[in-house]
């Protein structure tokens, strides 16, 4: 019995899960390397793993990957320093039972 051919629409599905969804995407029709940024021709397995070993993909990935560390780096040196002052006024007037609509 001859070999079954898949539909474009399941090979494309399987090379996203295959070299992983945070590289390439489908729309059924194309696949696109969110990476580079390119239409990848899908006629053979081989032109989907060397577009991902191109130098522009791996200097692309490198990039990326450096450009999330320098973001998450300035979210954690730019959160302001809170002081304990609004905790512990809070703390003061309910100790005794002071009733905030009374400040």
């Amino acid at each position: 019995m001859g070999k079954v051919k898949q539909s474009t629409s399941a090979r494309l599905r399987n090379y996203v899960s295959e070299f992983g969804s945070e590289i390439l995407s489908t729309d059924r029709f194309v696949l696109f390397c969110k990476v580079c940024e390119l239409k990848i021709n899908l006629e053979k397995k081989f032109n989907v793993s060397q577009q991902i070993r191109t130098e522009k993909h791996v200097k692309s990935s490198k990039s990326q990957k450096d450009q999330v560390q320098r973001k998450s780096q300035q979210l954690l040196t730019n959160q302001p320093t809170k002081s304990d002052f609004n905790k512990d006024l809070c703390e003061a007037m309910v100790a005794p039972s002071i009733p905030f609509n009374k400040l």
